[in-house]
């Protein structure tokens, strides 16, 4: 595979993406709100394809509480305790994630980042809690963004930053499970792959209208990925 100079960003999301944690995040996320604030119910919120800012912001609307106030003190307690939920539960990676990494990073052309709603430091004890940690070199996170679309905004802004000439807006994949993923995909311009390893069917992400649309990541290698930014590049042109 040859692209020149330039480099095609592929973008992964976490959660349903590249793995299941069994739930470790809202585990640890209800323990937080239960041993700082004394919160027994959990209320009933959307909380997957969204960011940790967003859902903590929920909470604690839901608690009466001053977002701004508290939002320091939760994360400290809620990364400490994510780290013992991620011990606890039996996660693993989705089916042909270590594949597809490993044949990506043979390939040089190619930049690995992470797009997600987790904030920095709880993505990196989920990438390294299932040793995949090393294959990424950037990404956007959330944790001061509640639209997911500032969160991609920022990884194209630290993949430009990375990647320096090599950078092309133009070859930019994002890869996800929900439709949040497709969505923050088309708001810059990336070429999507949604995933149906997640929290959402196949029929829900085929009426998001993905670029491509799979049954989990066994299904795509390097020369998929570069099909597909191709016959996306000619429709944008044309």
């Amino acid at each position: 595979m040859n692209f020149g100079t330039s480099a095609i960003s592929v973008l992964f999301d976490i959660d349903g993406t590249l793995m299941l944690t069994g739930g470790a995040g809202l585990t640890a996320m209800r323990q937080t709100m239960n041993q700082l604030y004394g919160m027994e119910e959990f209320p009933s919120l959307i909380y997957h394809g969204r960011t940790d800012c967003a859902i903590v912001r929920d909470l604690f609307q839901h608690a009466g509480m001053p977002f701004e106030d508290h939002y320091v003190s939760f994360r400290e307690t809620y990364h400490l305790l994510l780290l013992q939920a991620l011990e606890e539960r039996k996660g693993y990676l989705l089916p042909g994630v270590t594949e597809l990494l490993e044949d990506i990073s043979q390939v040089a052309q190619f930049s690995l980042g992470v797009l997600t709603g987790n904030a920095r430091d709880a993505a990196s004890m989920k990438l390294k809690n299932y040793g995949i940690d090393h294959f990424f070199e950037y990404g956007g996170y959330g944790d001061f963004h509640a639209d997911r679309s500032d969160v991609a905004r920022e990884a194209v802004q630290q993949a430009a930053t990375i990647l320096g000439p090599r950078f092309d807006p133009a070859q930019i994949v994002v890869i996800g499970d929900t439709p949040a993923d497709v969505a923050c995909a088309k708001a810059i311009r990336a070429v999507s792959i949604a995933v149906a390893t997640g929290g959402s069917t196949m029929e829900e992400l085929d009426a998001t209208n993905p670029d491509l649309l799979l049954k989990s990541l066994r299904e795509l290698t390097p020369s998929s990925i570069v099909d597909v930014v191709e016959r996306c590049r000619c429709v944008r042109v044309t």
